[in-house]
């Protein structure tokens, strides 16, 4: 079968959808990826086909704000700018490749709300997948649901159910059911999978030698958030004199060099995958992204948290809750806090237990691998109506 995945143009909301489309291929299947330029280059490299959907970049949306007024900002934001501005920019590439390439399954990434609809008018299935707290792609199920009916008029299709739209079929989590918000009920189609990291191979990927004679932390910010130069300084001075070893993936765009001579238990690289980090840490300090954080989680690994931006406060506060890490305020931060932060994380056994703790849950959950026989099922049923 062939089935089209759909998604922003945005690394962090690509990268949650490999493992799953790498499982359909091995399977058979035909996949293809469909979303901006930006993110052409990681499509293929992946081994995928690209087609060209919505916006270039997330940079060419034109800016939107929420009235002042508005009480929950986000969801305001949701309903216009994803349900809206970006998803009225997709829908028409998504339909004409519906019609030429002929997919018998869509599958979404949760913020991308243009594929579902473009399923329904090629009559085939779809199927959401959680690259976020389930709760931040649905702050106001009534909003949204507007939102969706109003995008199926500017298209002339039919649109009767709106929210209800959304989880017709199914919505695949990764998330382990304790780190979920308590107060939200999922979908009743939701099925949850083990999280599994893409283990993605680059030229560019930097090899390391860690040593064994002290913990090693991870500092990572993501690939959108790297730009904050200062937050990696900060991080650095307070490593100098500490009984660490840090690695610090500060991105691409940066030369490692800018920050100058390092000593010998400081490791800095502009990349570096998680898959091949992650097992041999002791801790992870990062903004919390989805990926930054389910890679640390899925490993048993304590973490600080400085959230920037987006859901990032959300994951903040949910891992203080469960005691599986510390956040931080980055208008506060300072070498002294990181360094007092560290220590309590590392020297008190229990936040390493209870991310171990939420590990073993994760790890409880059938791989990945075992959606694609459901995804096979969801469509021969469709085409058996």
């Amino acid at each position: 079968m062939r089935i089209l995945f759909t998604t922003h143009p945005v690394i962090g909301h690509f990268h949650p959808l490999v493992p799953l489309a790498q499982a359909c291929v091995d399977a058979g299947h035909q996949v293809a990826f469909a979303t901006g330029g930006d993110l052409q280059q990681a499509v293929e490299h992946a081994g995928f086909q690209w087609f060209q959907a919505g916006y270039p970049s997330l940079h060419a949306v034109p800016p939107v704000n929420p009235p002042v007024h508005e009480v929950d900002q986000r969801a305001w934001i949701l309903a216009n700018m994803y349900a809206g501005q970006l998803a009225s920019a997709m829908l028409p590439d998504l339909l004409a490749i519906g019609y030429q390439w002929q997919p018998d399954l869509i599958v979404r990434n949760s913020f991308e709300y243009s594929g579902c609809i473009a399923a329904e008018a090629c009559t085939i299935p779809h199927v959401s997948f959680e690259v976020s707290f389930f709760a931040n792609a649905n702050r106001d199920p009534s909003l949204l649901g507007l939102a969706v009916q109003k995008l199926c008029q500017q298209f002339n299709l039919e649109c009767a159910e709106g929210y209800a739209l959304l989880y017709r079929y199914a919505h695949l989590s990764c998330f382990a059911e304790p780190y979920q918000l308590p107060h939200v009920a999922l979908p009743p189609t939701t099925l949850r999978f083990r999280p599994t990291l893409y283990r993605e191979t680059r030229s560019t990927s930097e090899r390391i030698i860690l040593p064994s004679d002290r913990p090693t932390i991870y500092v990572t910010l993501g690939t959108i958030y790297g730009y904050n130069l200062h937050i990696f300084e900060t991080i650095l001075h307070a490593f100098q004199t500490e009984p660490y070893h840090l690695v610090m993936s500060i991105g691409q765009q940066h030369d490692p060099m800018v920050f100058g001579v390092q000593p010998a238990h400081i490791t800095i690289v502009r990349y570096l995958p998680q898959w091949q980090i992650l097992p041999h840490c002791d801790a992870v300090i990062c903004h919390g992204g989805f990926s930054s954080l389910v890679g640390a989680l899925s490993h048993g690994l304590p973490v600080i948290i400085i959230p920037l931006g987006a859901d990032q406060p959300d994951h903040a506060q949910r891992c203080a809750e469960l005691g599986v890490g510390i956040a931080l305020d980055s208008q506060q931060l300072t070498p002294l806090v990181i360094q007092q932060t560290l220590r309590e994380l590392i020297q008190n056994p229990c936040y390493r237990a209870k991310a171990q703790a939420l590990q073993a849950t994760m790890e409880a959950y059938p791989p990945i691998s075992t959606a694609v026989p459901f995804l096979e099922q969801l469509v021969a049923s469709n085409l058996g109506d």
